[in-house]
């Protein structure tokens, strides 16, 4: 399946202290969760010194409760109706959002970036939602952070990254992971997979997404739950690039 990346390069990646990560609130959120003796108690408690935060749990605690039921208002009920998995992907999601909307790589796009990404969630949870095949917000996160290895080579490499971004445009025809490969022994695919699997995510998310932009590669049996959630990931990658392609702009995330 999954062709696992270097171990020792990737501690040192970790260590480099550069590599984009989860801080913060959304950081203690994640440990709580880890942590077999916490209660939803100690997770509120945590969640509410973010105010941001909070309306973001709210927010998506009632687009997934729907129109039906009365209104979620509190950071319990939130907890409740979304479930641990899906708070921890969403505080991910969050934090990425807030610490690293910007950069010092000339040559990557932030704002394109950013923008094909929360797309990408979008179309994701869309796609969920009539596959049944996860949680749609933690479906949402996942196609938020499935590119996260380009944003980290950006933040961790952004002179050498913007200049394999520079030759993307003067050897089309040589795939982006074929250049990153070529100037660090290791390619946007292979980090993200390995971050997502560092942050806790479970292997039904972090290993699909390697395949994301190769499904024909994963090997998955048709029908399973892998090979529908690869699917799925390529399917929304395609919308994102639609809507980039038409000149789309989703505003400032």
């Amino acid at each position: 399946m999954v062709v696992p990346l270097d171990v020792t390069k990737f501690e040192h990646l970790k260590a480099s202290g550069d590599l984009p990560s989860p801080k913060g609130v959304a950081l203690a959120i994640i440990r709580l969760i880890q942590q077999e003796d916490s209660s939803m108690g100690d997770l509120a408690r945590v969640i509410k010194t973010d105010p941001a935060f909070v309306g973001r749990l709210i927010k998506a605690a009632n687009g997934l409760a729907g129109y039906n039921r009365r209104a979620i208002v509190s950071v319990q009920e939130a907890l409740m109706v979304l479930g641990l998995p899906a708070v921890r992907t969403l505080a991910l999601g969050f934090s990425l959002l807030s610490s690293y909307r910007d950069g010092s790589c000339k040559s990557f796009d932030y704002g394109r970036y950013w923008t094909g990404c929360l797309v990408y969630a979008l179309a994701m949870q869309a796609i969920t939602q009539r596959t049944r095949v996860a949680a749609a917000e933690e479906t949402f996160c996942l196609g938020l952070l499935v590119r996260i290895g380009e944003l980290a080579l950006a933040t961790l490499y952004p002179q050498d990254y913007g200049k394999v971004l520079q030759q993307t445009v003067e050897y089309r025809d040589v795939p982006l992971v074929a250049l990153e490969q070529r100037a660090f022994a290791l390619n946007h695919r292979e980090l993200a997979s390995a971050m997502l699997a560092d942050w806790g995510l479970p292997r039904i998310f972090h290993e699909p997404a390697y395949f994301a932009e190769v499904p024909e590669e994963a090997g998955y049996a048709d029908g399973s739950r892998e090979f529908v959630i690869r699917h799925s990931l390529h399917l929304a990658s395609f919308v994102a690039e639609v809507f980039l392609a038409g000149g789309g702009r989703a505003g400032r995330i």
